[in-house]
């Protein structure tokens, strides 16, 4: 299991016991998966959930807006990495699936259909989970997703990308593409056992940024945090992660 699980779960059980029981519980999904073909991604989902939220807290106290900027930027970014693994399973240019784009900084940014049905499109896109949830939490005045798209296609290359207009007094304590360089790898290897169809990772993450949104509702209006989820997740689907 992962160093950065809660410490009192590897003073309890030992290594061992912790890898049986997460076999036992792959095997499970893996049952399972021929009633519900969404049960690693809905599993996995509160994994991620709480994992991001162990590693934000501090003296047991949780800064909800990073929290959401977390989760919104990984989201984003599993929109990306998930075509990838697509490609590359089939033995294809994993770069194959994008539309590149050159910034004034130098680096490659990707675009193209395959990422917005996943990020915007699909009946369980991020865009969709998220919206959701800020609903469901009372929101009524959804963002202008069109307005952020385009937002984020003029910042390209600039010092202002990835950067999420939040107002005073409610800043991240990291910027989205420090989430994803601090955070995707380490999700990524259980995620792919619990989600072995890469096509169910955006939904792994959308699923825990849908119920982050719902977990933060009594302490951060809905739709700030969609914004900030949205803000957040647009642009990290988009970076060349090793340009940075």
């Amino acid at each position: 299991m992962d160093a950065n699980r809660n410490p009192q779960v590897s003073k309890k059980f030992s290594t061992s016991e912790l890898s049986s029981a997460k076999a036992a519980l792959i095997r499970q999904i893996e049952i399972k998966s021929e009633e519900d073909p969404l049960i690693g991604a809905k599993i996995y989902s509160k994994e991620i959930l709480n994992r991001t939220t162990h590693a934000l807290k501090r003296e047991g106290a949780l800064h909800t807006e990073s929290l959401i900027c977390a989760l919104g930027s990984l989201a984003g970014y599993s929109c990306q990495s998930t075509i990838r693994q697509i490609l590359t399973d089939k033995g294809q240019d994993p770069d194959a699936g994008f539309i590149k784009m050159k910034g004034a900084d130098g680096k490659t940014y990707f675009y193209g259909d395959h990422i917005n049905a996943f990020l915007l499109e699909n009946k369980i896109s991020i865009w969709s989970l998220a919206a959701a949830a800020c609903k469901d939490s009372g929101g009524k005045n959804l963002i202008d997703i069109g307005e952020l798209a385009a937002h984020v296609a003029g910042t390209i290359g600039k010092t202002e990308f990835g950067i999420p207009r939040i107002e005073e007094g409610h800043e991240t304590s990291h910027t989205p593409i420090e989430y994803v360089k601090q955070m995707w790898s380490q999700m990524l290897g259980d995620m792919s056992e619990f989600c072995p169809n890469p096509q169910h990772w955006p939904i792994a993450c959308g699923l825990a940024l849908q119920q982050g949104i719902k977990m933060c509702k009594d302490t951060l209006d809905s739709e700030l945090a969609l914004s900030i989820a949205m803000e957040s997740a647009v642009p990290m689907s988009k970076i060349d992660i090793d340009a940075y």
